[in-house]
């Protein structure tokens, strides 16, 4: 037997060494391939203390490909060490980070937010135990001793410190002798050509686990984690959301709801959100289905991320143009048909933009009036205007302004106005912005019938669901309406009616109506205020989020869109000779940005940027907003049939108005005994 245990241990031993001869020239290889390895930078890292470094997934690493990193520590005289991984969620960034931070420190901390990071244990614990990034971690004893931590306490798989210890990646690590350098970086200059097919795949490669939302609040607890390691170093954190192209952001899943959950959680422990998704979105600058290539990334650095990094600008998140290339004025004055429910939240929330932004703080003040009473103050202002922005309403108006040389260019950056499809539904698409670049839509919202429940049953009445149900004979008396001549949704409505079934039928309904309408409000946002109360039991041509604002109070009030409901893009249009064009500007913008379509969801209205959806945790008001709205959470996720023809409604306004104060409004009390 000791015969055999000699040469056993003498093998033993051989190997051992053999072995370990292997450990160690794996380990100088790492050294001397080492690139884009987190733990590999941190270990050759010869500054004690950075100004940023950079954490992330693979949306982060272009900004260190090539020689980009020292063209921006240049371009903004800043030190800056980017620790970004391929495939890596916050779970792993917190690891690499507590090791930075354990021999060296920074100003700040730039984490560089993706959904798909936030939903899968594929990028968080099981990305520790990925052979490609353990073959280039260099060996040192504290991340040893840390990752058995992570082991017992995190839920990380053992074999990644198993293989970690052992070196056994490494070892047998093909690719030992090339420099580590992630494919992307090789394809940095090239430009790509988008792929329906590609961003498929890619999708589906990026979320292996159907979305939930457990996952996405244990990995946002992990952000948080990291938010409260940073502030204890001394360093401060923003999160930051890069470009990607729209067909991309179009098909990630659950978006808006990951962008809604994100805010919250960083805003309750302070940490600065900067969202450029929509910033540069032409596919000239992206060098496959969603990395920005070297003009991309230049393009990015100038259109906000520079000030950013310099100055801590965290709204630059909103793609600056001429309002933000120079200091706003501080004042911003709005003539408005948009109700109070959903213009002062906006005007406050930028108020807070203005202040986080630029250091300004805006006086605000809106103008309230029916968009035609709006229209007709504009065209008397000639030019000379006492307002700066108009919003909301009737699109064809905000052309004849347009036309009559009372709009002023709107100048935004594309990056902006490219998030607004062009138009929406058929057979007569919906106009969502002027392709002569004087307005563009902020929010979509139907115009249709608000009832009230108990009312009708009183009267024997079944709910509407078309526009013919308000003709029945037990309505009469018992409707309200505000006329087309003070009201843009009544106009259009009108103009629904009309081209539906033509000129002689058209008017002919429209005089049945009359005969059942009890009241003429002098503006639409008064109908539904009756209806709420009980006054009358159907309100016709009501905006949609008006009803809603009754029926957040408390008050017994449903709302149907028929299926031709006349729908608006909330426009929005700079007056020419304006006192604060900047400030203007600005607002537009911040209510295309996560941050204002939000405010609109939350108030009953649709987000026109395709990529946001009405959603909210159960119980909250934008869940409330989806029952309102027959659990519709986006228009661009049902057929939309729209007749209104805009041109037609354009050529003829004054004629109809006229017409409906000669053979409605005027003989209303006749059409009541006729019909």
């Amino acid at each position: 037997m000791r015969s055999l245990l000699r040469p056993a241990a003498l093998y033993l031993a051989i190997g051992f060494v053999l072995y370990a001869a292997l450990y160690y020239a794996a380990e100088l290889l790492v050294e001397r391939t080492g690139h884009s390895n987190p733990f590999f930078k941190i270990e050759a890292a010869q500054k004690p203390s950075f100004d940023w470094v950079i954490l992330g997934a693979s949306h982060a690493m272009p900004l260190d490909f090539a020689d980009f990193n020292a063209w921006l520590e240049g371009e903004t005289r800043l030190a800056i060490l980017n620790l970004a991984s391929p495939g890596t969620g916050p779970l792993y960034n917190r690891f690499v980070l507590e090791e930075f931070l354990r021999s060296h420190g920074t100003r700040n901390v730039l984490y560089v937010a993706d959904s798909f990071a936030f939903y899968s244990r594929a990028w968080n614990e099981e990305r520790f135990a990925d052979s490609k990034l353990l073959a280039r971690t260099p060996f040192v004893p504290a991340v040893a001793r840390r990752l058995s931590h992570y082991a017992w306490r995190e839920g990380v798989e053992p074999r990644a410190l198993l293989d970690y210890a052992s070196g056994f990646s490494k070892i047998n690590n093909r690719e030992r002798f090339r420099p580590d350098l992630w494919e992307g970086e090789a394809q940095f200059e090239r430009v790509h050509r988008p792929s329906a097919a590609a961003v498929k795949k890619r999708v589906a490669y990026l979320y292996p686990d159907p979305v939930t939302e457990a996952a996405l609040a244990r990995y946002l607890g992990e952000l948080a984690r990291i938010a409260t390691l940073a502030r204890q170093a001394g360093a401060r954190m923003v999160v930051i959301k890069m470009p990607v192209p729209q067909q991309f952001a179009a098909a990630l899943p659950n978006e808006a709801a990951f962008d809604a959950a994100l805010a919250r959680v960083l805003s309750a422990h302070g940490v600065c959100y900067a969202d450029f998704s929509t910033t540069v979105n032409e596919p000239r600058f992206y060098f496959d289905t969603d990395h920005l290539n070297r003009a991309g990334l230049t393009e990015l650095v100038h259109r906000g991320l520079k000030a950013l990094l310099v100055f801590g600008a965290c709204a630059a998140a909103m793609a600056p143009g001429p309002a933000a290339a120079q200091p706003i004025e501080n004042e911003l004055v709005l003539i408005t048909p948009v109700g109070k429910s959903l213009s002062d939240p906006a005007l406050a929330e930028f108020r807070k933009l203005a202040k986080q932004r630029w250091n300004v703080d805006v006086k605000t003040s809106a103008l309230s009036a029916g968009t035609p009473v709006a229209y007709g103050q504009i065209v008397e202002w000639s030019g000379r205007p006492q307002a700066d922005l108009f919003w909301g309403g009737e699109s064809a108006l905000y052309d004849r302004l347009a036309a009559q040389g009372l709009l002023a260019p709107l100048e935004l950056p594309t990056a902006v106005t490219d998030v607004v499809p062009q138009t929406l539904g058929k057979p007569k698409p919906v106009s969502l912005k002027d392709p002569k670049g004087f307005w563009v839509g902020t929010v979509l919202e139907s115009t249709g019938i608000a009832y009230h429940p108990r009312l009708l049953a009183r009267l024997g009445v079944p709910p509407p669901k078309d526009w013919d149900d308000l003709l029945d004979p037990r309505l009469k008396g018992h409707i309200a309406q505000a006329p087309p001549t003070r009201s843009s949704s009544s106009h259009a409505a009108y103009e629904v009616i009309l081209q539906r079934d033509g000129e002689e039928k058209g008017w002919e309904w429209a005089k049945r109506l009359a005969a059942n309408t009890g009241i003429f409000a002098p503006r639409s946002r008064d109908v539904p205020s009756m209806v709420a109360r009980g006054e009358f039991a159907v309100g016709f041509s009501v905006p949609s989020y008006f009803a809603f604002e009754d029926r957040l109070a408390g008050f017994d009030i449903k709302y149907v869109a028929p299926k031709t409901a006349w729908i608006t893009s909330g426009p929005a249009a700079i007056l020419k000779g304006a006192k604060h064009p900047n400030a203007a500007r600005a607002f537009i913008e911040f209510l295309l940005s996560e941050r204002g379509q939000r405010i609109a969801v939350e108030r009953g209205l649709f987000p026109i940027v395709p990529k946001f959806r009405i959603e909210g945790p159960p119980g909250s008001t934008a869940e409330m907003a989806v029952e309102f709205n027959g659990g519709v959470r986006s228009y661009y996720d049902i057929e939309v049939i729209s007749l209104y023809d805009d041109e037609l409604a354009q050529k003829r306004y004054e004629e109809v108005n006229a017409r409906f104060r000669r053979e409605i409004e005027s003989v209303a009390e006749q059409l009541k005994k006729k019909y």
